[in-house]
């Protein structure tokens, strides 16, 4: 059986499905559980919703102020993951942070015409490994002004931790 940094034990249908040290677990309403180990955000033994995905993956999580309520987006554009947990987690919300942001290495941010964002990061990956990301979010125009601006970003950030262009 495995256990959350609280001592609280997984069900043995949950522990299971979690590879790796579990850092911190918090019970989702409705059954199941969101359990965070060192390389992966998972969610447990529900009926539809199971996931596992490792923390570079993730661009944020936005808590609502009782702490019962979680959003997580990913940086690959898929739909926002919604989960309600059982009972105030702050704990599981500061691990989550720092699991996230031990993923991130560096970051810029580049405004668009028209309002939409364009983020270049510098990820470290499961293995330790760093790569390269470019996001936009917001309002864009699909076009080579925005193609050649992406590559501009993208040869920025990795100049800046060493990396090859």
């Amino acid at each position: 059986m495995r256990f959350s940094r609280r001592g609280k034990s997984l069900a043995p249908e949950v522990a299971g499905q979690v590879s790796g040290k579990v850092l911190a677990a918090s019970r989702l309403q409705g059954g199941g559980w969101v359990v965070l180990t060192s390389t992966r955000f998972i969610i447990a033994g529900t009926r539809a919703n199971d996931l596992q995905r490792p923390w570079h993956m993730v661009d944020r999580g936005e808590w609502t102020s009782d702490g019962n309520r979680i959003q997580v987006t990913w940086v690959d554009g898929q739909q926002p993951t919604e989960l309600s947990l059982e009972r105030d987690d702050r704990e599981l919300a500061a691990v989550f942070r720092e699991l996230v942001e031990s993923s991130l290495v560096h970051s810029e941010v580049e405004r668009l015409p028209g309002g939409g964002i364009l983020r270049g990061t510098i990820r470290r990956d499961e293995n330790g490994e760093l790569f390269s990301q470019v996001s936009v979010t917001g309002v864009v125009r699909e076009d080579h002004d925005l193609h050649e601006r992406a590559q501009v970003l993208e040869s920025r950030v990795r100049a800046q931790v060493g990396l090859p262009s």
